[in-house]
């Protein structure tokens, strides 16, 4: 059985690791993630730079899922990223979220308050960042 794609899916696929897309912003926005994780690394700040690792791997394990589960559904991913970007390497996935991404960690390990018990809305600030992060996050997609 042939697997029968959605419209956005198609297109996403047809792009999908082409490097004529290539656009040479690319390249001031690598060198601003490099730049951003060896402040960090300078300044010592080694749970800064894991945060931010984390956060990024995070995101490179849910946008795996999300091929996995366009391969095993043989019909639509659950996001795809038809087009619009200088490269995309998975299915819902652009080169500018993958770099978006690996400096959020950064950013939201930094905007953490130094006290752990401090409340923000009656709600402790880490769950509070917690629930914020993701929000902020999806609303940049």
């Amino acid at each position: 059985m042939y697997p029968v794609y959605t419209e956005a899916t198609g297109q996403a696929l047809s792009n999908l690791r082409n490097p004529h897309h290539f656009v040479w912003y690319l390249i001031p926005l690598l060198a601003f993630v490099i730049y951003v994780y060896f402040v960090e690394i300078e300044r010592k700040n080694w749970d800064i730079v894991l945060a931010g690792l984390a956060f990024y791997g995070l995101e490179w394990f849910l946008e795996i899922m999300n091929a996995l589960w366009l391969h095993f559904s043989r019909h639509s991913a659950v996001w795809t990223t038809p087009n619009h970007s200088a490269y995309i390497p998975l299915i819902g996935l652009t080169i500018e979220i993958s770099m978006m991404f690996a400096v959020a960690g950064v950013v939201f390990a930094k905007i953490l308050p130094e006290d752990k018990k401090m409340k923000i809305l009656g709600i402790p600030n880490r769950w509070f960042f917690v629930r914020l992060t993701p929000c902020s996050a999806s609303l940049s997609r």
